[in-house]
């Protein structure tokens, strides 16, 4: 003979104001994360990315970043080790292809977790060129972090792929 299972104990009524704030919180969808998220990084990045090219083009490098990567960005390594970037003229080019890929790839919601680790790296290395600057750069690495864990969302691409594809 089978006992009746009890019905499930319902969660209790929040009793304080703290308690009814934090109910709250977790009513805030996901979505809603991953596209502020998004837009942060795509501030940063694609106005970043237009500061390198001369106006009116679109990846024509302007002689300043060439300059930059040649004579300005150091790496800083913990013990003050310091040196400069191999193939400036590469690293400049790679930056700024970087810069509008990704923002792009994020305002479409495609491959969001890819560009997210793009530039998780890219705020590694301006970390380490900028040490100084951490509490302007710790914002972007939560952001990157938050879209490589959960992807960027209901309204993205990725979400759209993988409601086609079952998943």
């Amino acid at each position: 003979m089978s006992m009746p299972s009890a019905a499930p104990a319902a969660a209790p009524a929040p009793t304080t104001l703290l308690d009814r704030a934090v109910q709250l919180c977790t009513l805030l969808p996901y979505w809603l994360i991953a596209i502020a998220a998004r837009i942060a990084l795509i501030r940063v990045f694609w106005w970043s990315a237009r500061t390198r090219v001369v106006p009116g083009t679109w990846f024509t490098l302007n002689d300043s970043t060439t300059y930059l990567f040649e004579n300005e960005f150091k790496v800083h390594l913990p013990g003050g080790i310091e040196f400069g970037f191999p193939l400036p003229d590469v690293m400049a080019a790679i930056t700024m292809t970087c810069e509008h890929l990704f923002p792009i790839l994020l305002v479409l919601g495609l491959g969001t977790r890819f560009a997210g680790l793009g530039l998780l790296g890219m705020t590694a290395v301006i970390e380490s060129i900028y040490p100084e600057n951490y509490n302007e750069h710790l914002p972007w690495a939560v952001c990157c972090l938050v879209l490589i864990k959960w992807g960027g969302g209901l309204f993205s691409l990725d979400a759209l792929i993988a409601k086609v594809r079952g998943r």
